[in-house]
């Protein structure tokens, strides 16, 4: 952890410390939670997206607020088949491709055929807990809007396999993964994203390991390694000076073109636009959202 980090770490512990958590909701003037709407907007993840679940706070480090059984979520062995630089790569390929044309016109040129960020692609539906009927919602976000910032062996007893494959892992990919995490921020009053990550063997990633997952508009810029408050261990996460204004403007987008947002569909934007900052690590931010 860097000097300025330490520094950052103290002061916002500090202030959380000696200050009261935000308790008047300011989620559609400022894009911002109280701890009990992100406790609701992280049961209504965790109910429609079962790969996330609740875990416990340190009993040391617990948040005002915050039921003791709900600090923060997590979602584990999040694949990531690749490295940014080789999607940064395949994505520039893909700039000025020609498409052969069927017309007798000639060919056109296709610009980011295969980029798909956070930026790019539709918001779609939130699901709603008691909804039978679902209608979709397109909301486009704009680069200005992305923040600055092991395989267990199978047992079959006695059992004969005549299949050659099923006796060798060859045809087994094997990939890095993640457990990623959110918690809630205090002093910024939005999720924290952390990020802690796997090798192909299982074996922990080493810092700059990690940052090779992460786009590098933001690694340098708002991508952090510090302690995890509830594991005690080093992590990565996406620092969330930003996230408020980012969500403050996709909801006054929606409500503009006659779309709301409850306050317990935050997560399910709050993950979709995060994608931008970790493209190729792929857990699941293509929600079906009811609004």
């Amino acid at each position: 952890m860097s000097l300025s980090t330490k520094l950052y770490e103290t002061i916002t512990g500090i202030s959380n410390y000696m200050s009261n958590p935000l308790s008047t909701s300011k989620f559609l003037e400022e894009g911002v939670l109280t701890p009990e709407e992100f406790v609701a907007a992280g049961d209504l993840l965790v109910m429609k997206t079962p790969s996330w679940s609740w875990q416990p706070g340190n009993p040391k480090n617990l948040q005002k607020g915050l039921p003791k059984d709900k600090h923060y979520l997590v979602t584990k062995n999040v694949p990531c088949l690749m490295r940014v630089s080789t999607l940064e790569s395949k994505n520039a390929a893909s700039e000025n491709k020609e498409i052969d044309s069927d017309d007798g016109d000639g060919g056109w040129i296709a610009t980011h055929m295969n980029e798909t960020t956070a930026a790019e692609e539709d918001i779609p539906e939130i699901p709603t807990s008691n909804s039978e009927s679902k209608k979709e919602e397109e909301i486009t976000d704009s680069d200005e809007d992305v923040p600055e910032i092991d395989l267990a062996s199978l047992s079959v007893g006695n059992l004969e396999l005549e299949d050659p494959a099923t006796l060798t892992n060859e045809n087994i990919v094997r990939t890095r993964t993640y457990d990623l995490s959110i918690c809630y921020d205090q002093y910024h009053q939005t999720p924290r994203v952390w990020l802690f990550g796997y090798d192909e063997n299982g074996k922990v990633l080493k810092p700059e390991q990690v940052l090779e997952d992460i786009s590098q508009d933001h690694v340098n810029k708002t991508v952090t390694i510090a302690q995890h408050p509830h594991t005690n261990i080093p992590q990565a996460y996406i620092h969330p000076c930003k996230h408020a204004s980012v969500m403050k403007k996709i909801v006054q987008r929606m409500v503009e073109s006659g779309k709301t947002l409850r306050v317990d569909q935050y997560l399910f934007l709050f993950l979709k636009f995060i994608h931008a900052a970790i493209p190729t690590i792929e857990y699941d931010h293509t929600f079906q959202v009811e609004l």
